[in-house]
Order: C-alpha cells, then sequence, then structure tokens
C-alpha cells in the first residue's frame, strides 16, 4: 500500500471521515490532484501539530518527495511511548514495514 493511501486512512481515523469529500465527482478529483485538504474545526482541535505533520508528509503529492514507510515509523508521534498506550513500535515492526516497502517496489 501507497504511503499516501495510509495518510488517507490515518486522517480518517483520527477524525472519522476522509480529507477529500466532494458530491460532484469531477470537483473531488480536482480535490485529490490538486492535494487540496484542510483541518477543520472542531474534529481537529485536539489533535496534535505533529499527527497532523506527519500527515502532510504522506500526502504530499509528489511520491518523491513524499515519506517513506520507515521514514514514517520513525516519527516521533508514533514511535515514543505513551502512557495512554504503554507501546513503542520495535525494531522487528520497522524491519518488517520496510520489507514490505521493497516488496511492493
Amino acid at each position: 500500500m501507497d504511503i499516501w493511501a495510509c495518510g488517507v486512512i490515518l486522517y480518517i481515523l483520527l477524525v472519522g471521515y476522509p480529507p477529500f469529500w466532494d458530491e460532484d465527482q469531477h470537483r473531488l478529483y480536482a480535490q485529490i490532484k490538486n492535494g487540496a485538504y484542510d483541518y477543520p474545526s472542531p474534529e481537529w482541535d485536539t489533535v496534535t501539530p505533529e499527527a497532523k505533520s506527519l500527515i502532510d508528509s504522506m500526502l504530499t503529492l509528489n511520491p518523491k518527495k513524499r515519506i517513506t514507510a520507515e521514514q514514517a515509523l520513525r516519527v516521533p508521534w508514533i514511535c515514543v511511548s505513551s502512557p495512554q498506550w504503554g507501546v513503542t513500535p520495535t525494531a522487528s515492526l520497522i524491519e518488517t514495514f520496510s520489507n514490505v516497502t521493497v516488496w511492493l517496489r
């Protein structure tokens, strides 16, 4: 799966709706092609800037400038322990995602 698609999924998981939406299919495609999304209130008011930054780096239009799976797994928002969750990605998880990325190429 492409990191861009993962960014769309992460956006949905955080607020419950997609980053791109329009009832008109042509306008929807234009939003997607232009990377036109935002973080509207009130849903995004409680989401951290770090999470938004990760989404921005995942939804970068140019695939060559887009964050990789390995880089995304090293973003502090993902890998720093949280008392609330008590988990961090392990080295094996990072290795697994790196292998998947190579396999998808």
